[in-house]
């Protein structure tokens, strides 16, 4: 419903014809989950008739090894036994853009 709500704001009045999201497979959003609400909660809005396209970005780490490797859980231990890797990508919920006529 936020993702609506502000896509919606921005819009200003405009049709919204697509919505282009990026969500992390660590951000605890399910894609499939919004793939389902999107249409319920943009009924009545101005984003009514829009396309929703959703990019899922894998959990990437980087280790102090020198490692780069992709998690699909919040477990972050590199193939090394290090578990202080750094998160670079995965927690993301953005709103990447939007199109309106």
């Amino acid at each position: 419903r936020s993702v609506v709500e502000t896509v919606a704001e921005a819009a200003n009045g405009a049709l919204v014809t697509k919505v282009r999201l990026r969500i992390g497979a660590l951000s605890g959003v399910l894609p499939e989950a919004v793939r389902f609400c999107f249409p319920i909660a943009a009924q009545g809005t101005v984003l009514a008739d829009a396309a929703l396209v959703i990019d899922e970005i894998p959990g990437v780490v980087e280790c102090s090894c020198g490692r780069t490797f992709t998690v699909t859980t919040p477990v972050l231990q590199c193939v090394c036994g290090n578990v202080n890797g750094v998160l670079r990508s995965g927690r993301e919920l953005v709103i990447e853009s939007f199109e309106v006529i």
